[in-house]
């Protein structure tokens, strides 16, 4: 127990005042103290243990000098995160984008500082081969602040486009996908897949004459169709989805047939950036409706009508039978009719 005393007061109690050991015990002293202090007192002292304990690690951080890579040391770096959480991270519970991009550029602003300032504060201008080292240094990590910021440029546009990510990259310079197959966009299988409920929820099991009522208001009547096609965007069009897709898919249907069955082509055409650029990518899927007889349970037709034997016969119903393909995925040349 002895033993474990002894070596914590080595190290966390400081040998004199002019120690590392000296600003993480003010960072902790802060910390603790604003526990039960008021709102603005409790960003004070949260704001001055950040720094104490920036300043604290840096400075046992610079004291060892097995921390480097070759002669160049990894503590600014170590610095250099904890300032961007400090100044970005702190009042949310995930680190932002910027502050990650912003990382190795203040990580090159200590750098230079390290290079023009003396021991004692005094300014300094380096020598040609250190400034030439500083310089290659800088323009790196502005290097990287650029990689970092196009992967998250990356990742924002396939959260908001995800169809993107059905599209080959065999020819980006930058982007590779892992994926030995290319996927379906996400966007046009959510469309067909909602118009396919469209017309389980209209159709399926309901009276024939409704059914055909509603398939001739679609063909003739451009305010049905539009909303039909609202029906078919709301998953697109939900605030709780990041998706911005709306403007980048068509939706095209037709209806063929008469009397007995009906047919229902659908395609959705993809006419956001494409690898393609003189061809569009299509999924299709055809839906059909044919009548079907239903029994109306619990109620039968009377002996004298049905014209046999006593005891009645059960009533039908001509309703609709809603049968839909699975989703194809296709290639076809650009052409003015898709932009439609």
């Amino acid at each position: 127990m002895k033993l474990i005393l002894a070596l914590l007061k080595r190290l966390f109690l400081p040998p004199t005042w002019v120690s590392w050991q000296t600003p993480i015990l003010l960072s902790l002293l802060a910390w603790v103290m604003s526990l039960p202090a008021g709102p603005l007192a409790r960003e004070i002292l949260a704001v001055a243990a950040w720094i104490f304990l920036i300043i604290g690690v840096s400075w046992i951080a610079a004291s060892q000098e097995k921390l480097a890579i070759g002669t160049i040391p990894l503590w600014p770096w170590l610095t250099s995160a904890l300032i961007c959480l400090f100044l970005f991270g702190s009042q949310s519970d995930t680190v932002p984008s910027y502050a990650v991009v912003s990382w190795p550029i203040i990580s090159a602003i200590i750098f230079t500082l390290l290079a023009f300032v003396e021991r004692g504060t005094r300014f300094k201008i380096p020598d040609a081969a250190v400034r030439q080292q500083l310089i290659i240094l800088v323009l790196s990590q502005l290097l990287v602040s650029c990689w970092l910021q196009f992967y998250f440029l990356l990742g924002a546009w396939l959260e908001e486009y995800p169809s993107l990510l059905a599209d080959s990259f065999r020819r980006s310079a930058f982007v590779v996908s892992l994926a030995e197959e290319l996927p379906e966009p996400e966007g046009g299988v959510l469309l067909l897949n909602q118009a396919e409920r469209v017309f389980q929820e209209r159709m399926e099991n309901r009276p024939w004459s409704e059914i055909e009522r509603w398939l001739v208001d679609i063909r003739s009547d451009p305010a049905a169709l539009e909303a039909f096609e609202a029906e078919v965007f709301r998953p697109l069009n939900s605030p709780l989805s990041p998706s911005r897709e709306r403007e980048l898919w068509h939706l095209r249907l037709n209806i063929v047939g008469q009397e007995s069955s009906y047919q229902m082509p659908l395609e959705a055409v993809w006419l956001g950036p494409t690898s393609m650029t003189e061809q569009v990518r299509v999924l299709q899927r055809t839906c059909g409706v044919e009548r079907a007889r239903e029994q109306q349970e619990g109620e039968r037709q009377p002996a004298a009508q049905a014209g046999r034997q006593p005891g009645g016969q059960p009533i039908f119903e001509t309703v609709g039978n809603v049968e839909c393909s699975p989703v194809v995925d296709s290639w076809r040349t650009r052409s003015v009719r898709d932009e439609g």
